[in-house]
């Protein structure tokens, strides 16, 4: 384990977050709070020509619901674009280095980013944002060919694109995009799985063992993450770090692509913890968030690899 891994295992474990989720059912009134004193807004310095709003609206169980994508565009135009779908299942969300995170994954791979903010978990089921993800997805083939997009989501974002996939099916069967990226989704205990997310739980610095097993509970039967029809699912690639308890899903996801004969490439990265490379803060992170950009940049033209 590098240095600055260990700092940063330390850094979380002393944050104080991972209280905050032996209590889910104090979760509600804490996203208050944190949000009262956290309101988001748009970054305006030197980014004004480079950000903008898209505002989509549906309806969902009879609901009509409205929300912002943000936009992220080039400062030359590009071809080419990720649909960068954050995890929302706590309140830290989206935070200033979410987003200068998504910006530079833009920037390193001359890619446009669409980043919705979907409705939060306490506002909607697993169905209804996923439903709000195929309608920017939909939003997004007016602009770019399925072929250009690129899927990128992590904790509950990684969960909601994977559950992507059998909704598209049932419903208008959008184009498929090129790639998909999955960086620890979250998703309820079945069986077993349970008591490896009690085992991981010791270690893992970031989230309980009642947060990880409860949160999801009453969510759809897509967390699971088994007897999914992931048909027209493109090549995926897939991150855990083994210090996550939602890694104790990993087999039960690689499962369902093997037997769809779907690729999938999957890393269980050593002492990591939730969401550990979606930045290059750290030798662990760093060589795979590189694998992730050489990967979505390999076929293009003067990539600088």
């Amino acid at each position: 384990m590098s240095i600055q891994l260990n700092l940063y295992k330390n850094v979380l474990k002393h944050s104080g977050f991972k209280k905050w989720t032996t209590k889910p059912e104090e979760l509600p009134s804490r996203v208050e709070r944190y949000n009262a004193k956290h309101a988001f807004e748009m970054p305006k310095e030197n980014y004004d020509h480079l950000f903008s709003q898209v505002e989509i609206s549906l309806v969902v169980h009879n609901q009509m619901i409205t929300f912002q994508v943000i936009r992220m565009v080039q400062k030359t135009p590009a071809e080419k674009a990720i649909l960068y779908c954050p995890g929302n299942v706590l309140p830290l969300y989206p935070t200033k280095e979410e987003l200068e995170a998504a910006w530079k994954l833009g920037d390193e791979t001359h890619r446009d980013i669409w980043l919705p903010l979907y409705p939060h978990t306490f506002d909607s089921t697993i169905n209804g944002q996923v439903a709000c993800i195929y309608e920017v997805y939909k939003e997004m083939l007016k602009y770019y060919e399925a072929g250009a997009i690129d899927f990128y989501g992590y904790s509950l974002g990684a969960t909601i694109l994977l559950d992507f996939f059998p909704f598209n099916n049932s419903h208008e069967k959008l184009a498929s995009p090129r790639y998909l990226f999955l960086i620890s989704p979250v998703g309820n205990a079945v069986g077993k799985e349970a008591e490896t997310m009690k085992k991981i739980s010791r270690k893992d610095p970031l989230m309980s063992y009642t947060y990880g097993h409860e949160v999801l509970k009453g969510s759809d039967d897509f967390t699971h993450f088994r007897h999914m029809d992931l048909a027209n699912t493109p090549e995926t690639w897939l991150y855990y770090g083994d210090c996550d308890i939602y890694s104790a899903k990993a087999p039960s996801i690689i499962s369902t692509f093997k037997m769809d004969l779907i690729p999938i490439h999957a890393v269980l990265r050593k002492e990591c913890p939730h969401n550990y490379c979606i930045r290059n803060t750290f030798k662990e992170a760093k060589e795979d968030y590189e694998e992730i950009r050489r990967t979505i940049t390999q076929n293009d033209p003067q990539s600088g690899d």
